[in-house]
């Protein structure tokens, strides 16, 4: 259960290892659009932070992370595959 598994597992790790996922805005993008909007996305993210996703059993998470704070953005299910910013 997706309550379960957050609570129990994904809110602890990244807790205690925030670097955990992978940084979203360094992935390649598909499209000269996406491109743009990433491009864009980074132009307003400050130095000290980041996008990043985790991939915890059947869930793929996408988190803010800065120095001061981690903010869950979206949780989606593995069938979904990943995270299109189009």
């Amino acid at each position: 259960m997706l309550l379960d598994q957050l609570f129990d597992t994904i809110i602890p790790n990244l807790q205690h290892f925030p670097l955990l996922g992978k940084d979203f805005l360094a992935e390649p993008q598909g499209s000269v659009e996406s491109s743009m909007l990433l491009q864009k996305i980074k132009s307003g993210t400050p130095e000290d932070a980041s996008i990043r996703q985790y991939l915890s059993k059947d869930y793929l998470v996408l988190y803010w992370l800065d120095s001061q704070e981690i903010v869950l953005l979206s949780i989606k299910h593995h069938r979904q595959l990943n995270f299109n910013i189009q």
